[in-house]
Order: structure tokens, then sequence, then C-alpha cells
């Protein structure tokens, strides 16, 4: 052996100097468990406070308002006894501390205590409690919600003031605290908790900690011997495993590496494999869109479709229904790639089972969803655009499942159409709704359906194309023949991304009416 390695391997053989690997390491991982440990608590703590600060007002607004509600007419009167009534009601939530009824001018018109002493007397002039206003979600803008103490016991409450409205007008003000003790009991409970949890967690990654850099660095010490011991090797060579020392650690590591090799490989041979099924799967979608686009007398249609990936989630369909009418349908599922085009398959098949069915459009959305949502992965949804042209009325019958508005371009303007309605697959059928809406279609009208992969393509800036390029884009291309309208607008789009990668599936259908 060279006498370069001997000294090398003697200085192994003489150990680390100053703190060991095996010390730095155990206290590296102990130390990120720990402060991971301790920011989790921190948000652990946080969250449940604001959810029980936010339950508190809840219930605060509940009381505050029926209070005020209720005692209105009692107020106008000033009359006290039922006043008072009002708020021994209050009362009733073990919660409230206090409650107080006023007229307009602040003159306490009826007060009630749950410790039975009085934060002021009838006939007074009532001071609001003074404190830190309460931001939070649902609380009306003439509520006001502070943090402030019971003035009797100088514990923490929450003080709501109400207005009381009788027929319009402000007649007086209510009045209610709510206890904080149960925030400050739950929190001290969870604090305890979180705290001793985290403390076995701690301990736990201290005592895991040294016994993996044990594990780890034990083997470190012959490390140069293996290295020197290694001369060469390719993807079918290995070391022998004699020990656990160092020496065990290279020849593991050395191993594991031409293992993970030939791994990578095996995983480069199965993500062509897989690249080909996803190609088979590209060719199974575009055979679900419709292979040609249908004749309509006096009218033209024409659609563009690129997914976002290999495959997507978009749809547009045509459904002849008789002679006359045509059923136009664009619609986005939820979710790109595989989920998406599965979600688009069943999507379409339920549709047009269901439209050649017949009856009102909005009649056919609410029974796809009906067939839809029991059966679509949770979380997904489909919104869906669907349009009935009636060819010899020259109307267009609409109904919206929660997707974009369609835009008509007429004279050099253009005219949303939106009927209201809710996204296929996220409600039961007895909540689902799609309102109906008919446009007449007058010659030369160009109808626009789409995605919004079309007003959201980004350029490379991320700002978003947009629902106003979109438009200019339509009238200019309203005069064009409908094959170079649909390319100018499409084109717009690209032109507008600059070649960035897309972020949505792209469906456009144009439809015109000749003049």
């Amino acid at each position: 052996m060279p006498d370069n390695a001997s000294g090398i391997l003697g200085q192994i053989v003489d150990g680390p100097k100053g703190l060991s690997i095996r010390t730095k390491l155990a206290a590296t991982l102990a130390g990120l468990v720990t402060l991971s440990l301790a920011l989790m608590a921190a948000f652990i703590l946080y969250e449940c406070r604001q959810a029980l600060l936010e339950e508190a007002i809840r219930r605060g607004l509940t009381v505050g308002r029926n209070l005020a509600d209720y005692s209105a007419s009692a107020v106008l009167q000033k009359d006290s006894l039922q006043a008072i009534q009002f708020t021994k009601d209050a009362l009733s939530d073990d919660a409230v501390v206090h409650a107080v009824l006023t007229d307009d001018q602040g003159v306490v018109l009826a007060v009630r205590a749950s410790s039975g002493r009085l934060p002021a007397e009838f006939g007074a002039k009532w001071q609001p409690l003074q404190g830190e206003p309460v931001r939070a979600e649902g609380v009306p803008a003439d509520v006001q919600v502070v943090e402030s103490k019971d003035p009797d016991s100088g514990a923490s409450v929450l003080a709501f003031d109400f207005p009381v409205i009788q027929a319009g007008v402000t007649v007086g003000q209510a009045y209610i605290a709510l206890s904080q003790e149960k925030i400050r009991e739950v929190m001290e409970e969870t604090t305890l908790k979180v705290v001793a949890l985290a403390a076995v967690f701690v301990l736990l990654a201290l005592i895991s900690a040294v016994m993996l850099a044990d594990v780890i660095v034990r083997p470190v010490k012959r490390l140069t011997r293996g290295a020197l011991a290694v001369g060469g090797g390719d993807l079918d060579a290995s070391v022998e495993v004699r020990s656990d020392d160092e020496l065990g650690v290279l020849a593991r590591t050395f191993n594991a590496m031409t293992q993970g090799l030939k791994r990578a490989q095996a995983d480069l041979v199965e993500k062509e494999l897989l690249q080909r099924d996803l190609s088979i799967a590209q060719e199974i979608q575009q055979g679900l869109l419709p292979k040609k686009i249908p004749q309509i007398p006096g009218y033209e249609l024409a659609a563009f479709y690129a997914p976002a990936k290999e495959v997507g989630g978009d749809l547009y369909d045509f459904i002849p229904i008789d002679k006359h009418r045509m059923v136009v349908a664009v619609a986005d599922v939820s979710g790109k790639s595989v989920p998406g085009s599965l979600g688009m398959a069943m999507t379409r098949s339920v549709l047009r089972a269901e439209a050649l069915r017949q009856g009102a459009v909005g009649e056919t959305l609410s029974r796809t969803n009906a067939v839809i949502q029991p059966d679509i992965r949770r979380g997904m949804f489909v919104t869906l655009f669907y349009a009935m042209l009636d060819s010899a009325k020259h109307t267009l019958t609409c109904a919206n499942a929660g997707h974009n508005p369609a835009f008509l371009a007429r004279h050099g303007r253009i005219q949303e159409i939106a009927p209201e309605g809710m996204a296929l697959g996220l409600v039961p059928a007895a909540q689902f709704f799609s309102d109906e809406l008919v446009v007449e279609i007058k010659a030369g009208d160009l109808v626009a359906l789409y995605t919004d992969g079309v007003t959201e393509a980004m350029n490379s800036s991320r700002e978003e194309y947009g629902e106003e390029r979109f438009k200019a884009a339509l009238i200019a291309a309203s005069a064009k023949p409908l094959a170079e309208a649909l390319k100018h607008v499409v084109d717009s789009v690209r032109a507008f991304v600059a070649g960035a990668p897309p972020n949505d599936d792209i469906t456009l259908v144009l439809l015109r009416r000749r003049a």
C-alpha cells in the first residue's frame, strides 16, 4: 500500500478531531426535529385559539342579534319590564356575563348580569366596554365586537354592541358580554397537552437521532480503506460487505449506487411505456371528440381543442336532436391529465344519453348531474355550457352549469350569454339548479363557446389573456370566414402566450348564422 494511503488510513484510525460527526449529526437532527415541533405546536395553538374565538363570536352574534331583534318594540316604547325579560332570556346562555338594553340616548332600560351584580343602574348612562376591536368574518358592519374586561370580575370578555332597529330606525342599543373563560381553559388544557406531547416527541427524537447517527457513522471510520480497495467498477460491480464500519458504509453506498443506476434504467423503460400508454389514451380521447363538424342549414360551426398535457379534461360535443335542433356543448372537468380525461369521458357519455331523452335544457343538466354526482371522484366537478340551436326558429336555448358565459358578436359589439347554474357533481340532485336563457340568432351573428383555458392563458410574465382581449379578437374576426375567424382567435391567444407552457386545456367552438 502506498505511503500516502497508509497515512490517510492512520488518521482515520486515530479518530476525529473535535466534535465527532456522530455528535454533529445527532445534534443537527435533534435540533431540526425540535424546531419543527415547536413551530407545529405554535401553529396548532394559534389555530385552536382562532377557532375558539370564531365560535365564541358566532355564539355572541346569535345571542346579541336575538336580543336586539326581539326587544325592538319594548325599547321603542321604553317598556323596562318587558326589556328586563329579554335581558334575562339572553342570560340563559351560560357564557353571557351581562346583557344591557339602552334607548337611543344611551340610557339603561334593562340590565342583567349572571353574577347578580349589575354593571350599571337603571336609568343611568351606559358606558360601553372598551377594548381592542375584533376582526372576524361574519361580523356585520353595524355590530362592534371588542376584547375587554368584565367590570365586576375583571375576567376577559367579548363585548358586543348591536343596534336595536324598529321600522328601519335605530331606537336603542343592545349590549352583551360573553365570557372568554372557556377559551382560556381550553387553551391552557391544549397548551399542556401540546407541550407534553412535544416533550415526548423531542425525547424520542433525541434518542432516535443518537441511534441513527451511531448507525450511520459507525462504518464511516473505515471509509477510505474501502475506497482504496475498490479501484474501479461498472453497473455489475459490487463491494463485498464484511463489517459495519466505514468500509461497510462505502460498500453499501457503492452497491446502492450501482443498483440505483440499474433502477434508473428500468425507470426509463417504464417511463417510455407510460408515455406510450398516454399516447394511446390521447388517441382514445381524440376519438371521443366529434370526428367531423355537423352541417346545419343556414349555420356554420368550427372548433379548436388543445390539451395542456397528453390528455386533458376539456370537452366539446355536437348532439343532433332532430331535423332542426342541435346541441352544442362545451365542458371543463376539474383536474388535468388522466383524471380529467376520465371525468370528461364519463360526462360525455351521460350528457349524450340525457340530451337524447330531450326535454328542457335545464332539465337535461339536472338529470346529468343526478347521474354524475354520486360517482364522480371526491373533489372533482364539471362546468358545462349547454346550448340547443333551433335552426328553424333561429334561437339558441342555453343553460349553464357554472361555466364561463358564452359571447355573441353582433355589429361590432359583444353580448354575454350568462344564465346562472351550478357545476355538475358538486351537489345532489335536490340542491342542483340551472336556469335557461333563449337568445335570438340573427344573420351574421357569431357565438363563441369556450373554456377558461382561453381567457386564463398566461404569458411568461404570468399575465392572463383575459376576457377583454378575447372579446376584441372575436370582434376583429366576426367578419372573416368562420375557419379564418377561428384561426384568428387562436393565433391571438398564441401570440399573447408567446411560447409559455400551457397551464390549462384550451377549447373554443364558434357558431355563426350565415347572412
